[in-house]
């Protein structure tokens, strides 16, 4: 969290010079300076809680999530894929996932199409594969790309996509 590494780039001699935030805290830029100067900075008492609380409602989050996941595929007949070779779906089979109605992984990246996702048996594959389904159903669950790859799916892919998020 920002404090921590307010707290670690002080710590070591380095002064803060600007954050940048991009794609609604997807990530944040920092510029640091190397100054003998820089004093260390307290964290503040009640970060430990804070944080904890943070993450059990991360998990809490994905544990109801994962149940509403699995209750659309156990009750869909549609094929379903899982977008995302990557930490994203991982997160997901992780939590509990059901893969069994799985028919593969998509990416849009040629380098992961034809392999598997670490740690899984599922195949990934281009989403150009959904052009020929009827009504196939995708689970995305990708963050601040969500939009981008659900709109290019529905655009130049299968417009009769239907998405669970």
């Amino acid at each position: 969290t920002e404090p921590y590494i307010e707290y670690l780039l002080a710590k070591h001699g380095f002064k803060l010079n600007s954050k940048d935030y991009f794609m609604d805290d997807h990530s944040i830029f920092y510029s640091a300076i190397r100054d003998p100067e820089v004093k260390p900075v307290l964290l503040p008492s009640d970060l430990y809680e804070k944080n904890k609380k943070l993450y059990m409602d991360y998990v809490d989050y994905h544990k109801l999530l994962i149940d509403d996941f699995n209750q659309k595929i156990a009750e869909s007949a549609s094929p379903i894929y899982l977008f995302g070779a990557h930490v994203f779906a991982q997160y997901l089979l992780e939590m509990g996932l059901n893969t069994d109605k799985i028919v593969c992984l998509l990416d849009n990246d040629p380098n992961k199409q034809g392999k598997r996702l670490y740690g899984t048996n599922l195949p990934v594959a281009s989403p150009k594969v959904l052009s020929d389904v009827s009504d196939p159903i995708v689970i995305l669950k990708a963050g601040v790309y969500n939009d981008e790859i659900k709109n290019d799916i529905i655009h130049n892919v299968n417009k009769n996509t239907i998405f669970f998020e």
